[in-house]
């Protein structure tokens, strides 16, 4: 492997915004890339799409499979990539010009650094809206290094998975993969397995990474209240699965991820299918001491019970 970096871009019928985020990738001013894009059993455009684009720079690297999911198709391009680093675009999203320059010097400074992340701004074209969101979660403002032995930036770190940098070998190393058959939140939770393996990470505050809120986004989907109720159910689960045995180091970060999830998804039901809300309620309620237990919680199962019975 090599100083480029690997852009990895799953697809499923994205035919609308494709072009969009493969421009941002071309108008680096880092050359050494290569985009790795996974049709994931499109139906529209999209296969075209990509093969003319692959025609027409070498860097861009063509994989197709029968629709297996986001985590599969991410999988599928971790398996191939060529670089030594790592990061992932969804393909209606884009990069600054200057990211990939700016996230390679940063973790090059140290072999100890493991990860670097940055800010994104939240793009609304249909009303002209950014927001600005820097690189923290709650208001942190922190920048430059530090150290990924203390749950801090597990607890504060943006847990998508796009606008970050990583190492592939670090990855490989520790067998890291994509849930397959999870449709919403798998990039958060190979995130937080990734970050519990890193020595150090840089914070970048600069907005690098432009997500786009199109109307047909599958977030915007998921907001909306329009996937299966397991689908939210494992949403709200899934901050357990990183730990097998139980992990006090974590454990602050995790419920915090737990409660910020669970609100998300409590809002979404409520607004928009009410009467479905006492039986994603119940669902969750029964997994509990199980899942705390896994992830070295169980002491605060009365107190997450109660909460989650308001």
């Amino acid at each position: 492997m090599s100083d480029i970096i690997s852009v990895i871009m799953p697809v499923y019928n994205g035919a609308e915004h494709l072009d969009f985020s493969i421009r941002s990738i071309l108008s680096q001013t880092y050359p050494h890339w290569e985009l790795l894009i996974v049709d994931d059993g499109s139906t529209d455009s999209t296969p075209d799409i990509i093969a003319n684009w692959a025609e027409k720079d070498s860097r861009i690297r063509f994989f197709q499979q029968k629709n297996a999911g986001v985590s599969s198709a991410r999988n599928l391009a971790l398996a191939h990539c060529r670089g030594q680093y790592v990061t992932m675009l969804d393909a209606d999203d884009a990069l600054i010009p200057e990211a990939m320059e700016l996230l390679i010097r940063e973790i090059q400074q140290d072999d100890n650094i493991d990860l670097v992340t940055c800010g994104y701004s939240e793009i609304t074209p249909s009303i002209s809206q950014v927001v600005h969101r820097g690189g923290l979660l709650m208001g942190r403002k922190e920048n430059g290094r530090m150290p990924c032995d203390d749950g801090f930036l597990a607890e504060y770190a943006h847990c998508s998975i796009w606008g970050k940098l990583l190492k592939t070998e670090l990855i490989r190393q520790r067998t890291l993969q994509f849930k397959p058959g999870m449709k919403v939140g798998e990039d958060h939770l190979f995130f937080l397995q990734y970050l519990q393996h890193c020595r150090q990470a840089v914070v970048l505050q600069q907005e690098l990474y432009h997500y786009m809120h199109w109307s047909d986004s599958a977030i915007s989907k998921y907001e909306k209240g329009e996937h299966s109720l397991d689908t939210y159910i494992n949403s709200v689960l899934l901050f357990c699965s990183v730990s097998q045995t139980a992990n006090q180091k974590w454990a602050p970060a995790l419920l915090s991820h737990f409660f910020r999830v669970s609100k998300w998804v409590r809002k979404i039901i409520l607004s928009h299918r009410p009467g479905d809300w006492p039986r994603v309620r119940q669902a969750i309620y029964k997994a509990l001491p199980s899942l705390l237990y896994r992830a070295g919680l169980i002491g605060s199962l009365r107190m997450v019970r109660r909460w989650y019975l308001r």
